[in-house]
C-alpha cells in the first residue's frame, strides 16, 4: 500500500511538471500582445493617446513634440507656406486638413510687378496605434521641415523609383518614407519640397510595432514604397482603425458580426492595389478547423500564399497570415472604383462540426486535456489500491 502512494504522489508530481512546462510554453508563443486600438482626447491643440501625444496648432497645422511611447520622435514639424484649416477627431485618429495661398513676386517690369499665386492644400493624418503612424499629403510648392528630437538620428537614406526611405535612429527605430517630393537634409532638420502637378506623400511610421507577423514586413514596406499598398483597417472588439498609405483610398465598416465583416472599399483613380486587413480572434476566428472566404462585390476570389501575392496579378486575390490573436488578409484589388468586401470565417471543407471551434482550432486546450488525464490516473490508482486492501 505505501508502494502505491509513492508512485501516485511521483506520478502527480510528474503530471505537475508536464503541466508547468507546457503552460510556460503556450505563455511564450502567446507572448506578443493582444491587438489594441488607442484613442485621442483633444483640447486646446494637445491630442493625448494611449501610445501617440503631440502638439498641433488647429489653424495651421504645425507640430510639436510628436511622441510615442514617451518617446519623442519630432521636436517640430513647419510649413513654408501657411494654411488655414481645422483639426478633427474621431477614435484613434485625428486629421487637420488647411488650404492656403502661396504669392511669387516676379520681375518688375517697368512699373509693375509680376505676382503669382499658387494654391496650396495640405491634409495630416495622425493614428494612435504602437506604429505611431503620421500621414501627410501635400500639394502646391511649399516646403515642410521635420526636426528631429534630441537623441533621433538619422541611419541612412535610401531613394529608389519610387520613393525616399529615411531611416531613423537613436531612441526609436521608424521609417520616413516620401513620395512625388524633393529631400534634402540639413543636419536635424528633414526638408521636403512639394510641388504642383502631384500630392506628396510623406509616411512615418515604426515597423516593428506593425500588429501584423513578421515574416511579411519587409514585403508590406516594399509595396507601401511602390505606392501600391491603399491601407490597413485594425479591427477588434475595440472598434476599427483605417489607415490610408496612399491618396483617395477610402474603407469603412458596413457590418460587423461574429466570423463575418462587410466592408466598403474606395480609391481615385482605377490603378489596383493591395489593402490590408488585421482582425482579432475575437471577431474572425481562423485555425485547425476554420478557414477565411473573401467575396469581392459578391464573387468568391481565389487565395493565395502570401509570397505570391504581391507578384501584382490582374486578377483578384487574397492571402491569410496567421499570428498569436490575429490574422491579417491580404487582398489585391485588380480594379478600383467602389467595391463591397464581404469576409468570413468558414468551417474547413468537409468539417460537418455544427459547433464552433476556438481560434486555436482544438475543442480543449492542452493543459484542460493534461488535467483530465490526471484526474483519470488519480481514480484508476486509487481504486487499484482500495482493491487490494479490501482483499
Amino acid at each position: 500500500m505505501k508502494r502505491i502512494i509513492a508512485i501516485l504522489a511521483i506520478l502527480l508530481m510528474i503530471i505537475s511538471l508536464v503541466g508547468y512546462a507546457t503552460m510556460a510554453s503556450a505563455e511564450s508563443h502567446g507572448a506578443k500582445e493582444r491587438m489594441k486600438l488607442g484613442g485621442f482626447e483633444y483640447s486646446n491643440g494637445h491630442a493625448q493617446g494611449l501610445f501617440v501625444s503631440f502638439n498641433i496648432n488647429p489653424t495651421t497645422g504645425e507640430v510639436k513634440n510628436y511622441t510615442l511611447r514617451n518617446i519623442t520622435v519630432f521636436s517640430e514639424i513647419n510649413y513654408q507656406t501657411q494654411t488655414t484649416g481645422r483639426v478633427l477627431v474621431h477614435g484613434s485618429m485625428l486629421m487637420y486638413t488647411g488650404y492656403g495661398i502661396h504669392t511669387e513676386i516676379g520681375k518688375h517690369h517697368g512699373n509693375h510687378s509680376n505676382a503669382t499665386m499658387h494654391f496650396v492644400w495640405r491634409m495630416l493624418i495622425a493614428h494612435d496605434n504602437p506604429t505611431g503612424v503620421l500621414h501627410i499629403l501635400a500639394r502646391g510648392n511649399d516646403t515642410l521641415t521635420f526636426t528631429l528630437a534630441p537623441n533621433i538620428t538619422i541611419i541612412n537614406t535610401n531613394t529608389t523609383n519610387y520613393c525616399t526611405e529615411i531611416s531613423l535612429g537613436g531612441n526609436i527605430t521608424g521609417k520616413l518614407l516620401i513620395s512625388q517630393g524633393n529631400v534634402s537634409i540639413n543636419g536635424t532638420r528633414i526638408l521636403i519640397q512639394t510641388g504642383e502637378v502631384k500630392s506628396s506623400n510623406i509616411i512615418f511610421l515604426v515597423p516593428a510595432k506593425w500588429y501584423i507577423p513578421g515574416k511579411i514586413v519587409s514585403a508590406v514596406m516594399q509595396e507601401i514604397e511602390k505606392g501600391k499598398m491603399g491601407g490597413q483597417m485594425y479591427i477588434s472588439d475595440e472598434g476599427q482603425d483605417f489607415v490610408n498609405y496612399t491618396s483617395g483610398l477610402q474603407m469603412n465598416v458596413l457590418e460587423k458580426e461574429r466570423n463575418r465583416i462587410q466592408i466598403s472599399v474606395s480609391a481615385e483613380g482605377h490603378e489596383g492595389k493591395f489593402i490590408m486587413l488585421t482582425i482579432d480572434k475575437n471577431i474572425l476566428e481562423y485555425g485547425k478547423n476554420r478557414t477565411v472566404k473573401v467575396m469581392l462585390d459578391s464573387m468568391e476570389i481565389k487565395m493565395e500564399q502570401y509570397s505570391q501575392i504581391f507578384n501584382e496579378s490582374q486578377n483578384a486575390a487574397y492571402a491569410v497570415i496567421n499570428d498569436t490573436h490575429a490574422v491579417t488578409i491580404l487582398i489585391y484589388v485588380p480594379h478600383f472604383s467602389e467595391h463591397a468586401l464581404d469576409v468570413q470565417s468558414v468551417p474547413v471543407s468537409g468539417n460537418s462540426e455544427s459547433s464552433t471551434p476556438s481560434s486555436t482550432g482544438s475543442a480543449f486546450s492542452s493543459e484542460t486535456i493534461l488535467i483530465i488525464g490526471a484526474i483519470i490516473i488519480i481514480v484508476v490508482i486509487v481504486s487499484v489500491a482500495v482493491a487490494i486492501k479490501s482483499r
